[in-house]
């Protein structure tokens, strides 16, 4: 670390300079150019031949007062600009604040832009929060969300959150872990960079009880991926799959079966409007008209999502006539193909047969997928709903009483082939029904489109399958720790799921006559309601020694 007392001082008149007395050099007033100048090969000779003695530390010299009302405020500042906005804009915050009160000497001592910014989020508050983060985490068990991706310098990243109990918040926390170059993606590479994570925060990957990653082979291939070294390392370690990104892929891969025109039709309606506010105000001037209102937007369809789409086909279904003699007016009045060919699938029947089906289906796969993006999720539960949806689908093209007498925890092996319905006799609802009697097509042609419809259901409840988690029997046990079970005079065992984590429990009995124990206490009502508050209450209760009990 430079030396600064008997070289650097003050610049007479202008407080942005500083003055270097052994160089007889002017200096910005600034910490990194002052650590430069300190480092260079000519102050080093100079401060050896000027035989100064008295020396103190460059952090010594330049250290704050930690109650300093100015440096506080600037912290909270610099936190702020961290979660809500980009640093870029402190430049200017930091001068808009100063003027919010001239009598307050704290704002007008404020002097926070960029670069002062950025350090203070990289040198204080960062190691700041990370050290508070690694205390909270303490001895508890834990589990990790891991993902790779690219950043826009087109660097590999390895993102890490991590989920834990809180002691202090009593509750579970999901939180950004860590953010770590990689070289590059492989199975090996990843693994090393988690546990070398992992060891510097002194967190035992024995105390790892499951982590959840997207599908890639580097992650959870059976054979040689990041799953299977950490299980080398923890064989209790649980794996679980995104399921998010397993019915996005299910539903996209679904579609494939279904007439391209569908794909064309909702990605052209959007784009047509979109890059044009002339169009957007032709369509909103008729649908005034036809609807006494104002149209809704058709959103933008992605293929990294592909279940976003669901939206844009609701609205295309409640504006369709609508649509349907916009681009009816639009093809006879504009030389575009793209004109032509919306009208053209607009005046087809058949694309809002469908429609109608997708929406019918897609409506279920959807809402389960926000369920698994929910902040305040009972996890006990979510395994059955995720399962519940699957059993749903399977009702549409599956005779009904083979379906019935398969265990929940045996879906995802179930064999269908043999049990498909024909498509004559599936009910594809009552939207589709009903516009199949009253519309213009064939019976040739309707059966066409419920033959094609049929494949798609078919396609994605095979898709689906694949990509249950492989561990059904284990997530639904969860559902054995609800308040509701765990407070009753005849409970479900834990013990199948305990000898799973055999090392976690050094005495199964000891648990199993805790467990027992549980409903002899009246527990506050309030935490009945939440499976996490009740564990939460229960980690809490005390014994006349202070000693944790149950009862």
């Amino acid at each position: 670390m430079a030396h600064v007392t008997g070289w650097l001082q003050p610049y007479p008149g202008d407080s942005t300079k500083a003055r270097c007395k052994v160089c007889n050099a002017t200096l910005q007033a600034h910490m990194k150019t002052i650590l430069g100048h300190a480092s260079t090969k000519k102050h080093v000779q100079n401060i050896k031949s000027s035989g100064s003695k008295v020396q103190t530390q460059i952090n010594e010299r330049l250290r704050c007062a930690l109650n300093d009302p100015t440096k506080v405020a600037e912290l909270k500042l610099a936190v702020f600009i961290s979660e809500h906005s980009s640093n870029i804009a402190v430049d200017h915050l930091g001068e808009l604040v100063a003027q919010l009160d001239k009598k307050s000497a704290t704002l007008q001592k404020i002097k926070l832009h960029r670069t002062k910014c950025s350090r203070l989020q990289k040198h204080v508050v960062a190691p700041s929060f990370a050290k508070a983060l690694r205390k909270e985490i303490g001895d508890h068990f834990y589990s990790l969300i891991i993902d790779e991706s690219t950043n826009e310098a087109n660097i590999t990243c390895l993102g890490l959150g991590i989920r834990f109990f809180s002691a202090e918040k009593e509750t579970i926390v999901d939180t950004f872990y860590r953010l770590v170059p990689l070289k590059d993606a492989t199975a090996n590479t990843i693994y090393k960079t988690v546990k070398s994570c992992l060891q510097e925060d002194n967190l035992s990957i024995a105390k790892l009880i499951g982590i959840g990653t997207d599908g890639a082979s580097s992650m959870v291939g059976k054979n040689h991926s990041l799953f299977t070294l950490l299980k080398n390392d923890n064989p209790e370690i649980t794996l679980v799959r995104c399921v998010c990104h397993s019915l996005h892929l299910a539903a996209a891969k679904a579609c494939e079966v279904l007439p391209t025109i569908l794909t064309f039709l909702v990605r052209e309606t959007h784009s047509w409007f979109s890059s044009s506010p002339k169009r957007m105000h032709e369509y909103q001037e008729l649908f005034k008209v036809l609807e006494s209102s104002m149209p809704k937007k058709v959103p933008g369809i992605a293929t990294t999502r592909w279940l976003a789409r669901l939206a844009a086909v609701q609205v295309i279904l409640e504006e369709w006539d609508a649509l349907k003699l916009h681009f009816e007016m639009s093809a006879s009045h504009e030389r575009c193909y793209t004109a032509r060919e919306l009208g053209s699938a607009y005046g087809d029947p058949q694309n809002r047969l469908y429609l109608l089906f997708l929406r019918k289906v897609l409506k279920e796969v959807v809402r389960v997928n926000k369920v698994f993006q929910g902040q305040n999720v009972d996890v006990t539960k979510i395994t059955e709903d995720l399962l519940d949806m699957y059993r749903s689908l399977l009702q549409i093209v599956v005779d009904s009483s083979y379906i019935s007498k398969c265990p929940k925890q045996n879906l995802p092996t179930l064999n269908i082939q043999n049990y498909i319905l024909p498509h004559t006799v599936i009910n594809f609802g009552h939207e589709f029904n009903s516009y199949a009697e009253s519309c213009s097509l064939h019976e040739e042609q309707i059966n066409y489109v419920k033959k094609r419809c049929k494949e798609f259901t078919v396609e994605l409840v095979n898709q689906v399958q694949v990509r249950l988690p492989d561990n059904v029997e284990t997530l639904l046990m969860l559902k054995h720790f609800q308040p509701s079970n765990a407070t009753s005079q005849c409970k479900n065992s834990i013990m199948p799921i305990a000898c799973k984590y055999r090392s976690t429990f050094t005495d199964l009995d000891e648990l199993e006559t805790e467990w027992n124990k549980i409903n002899f206490v009246q527990w506050p009502p309030a935490c009945l309601g939440s499976t996490v508050s009740f564990w939460a209450e229960v980690n809490e209760r005390r014994n006349s020694a202070g000693c944790i009990k149950t009862h």
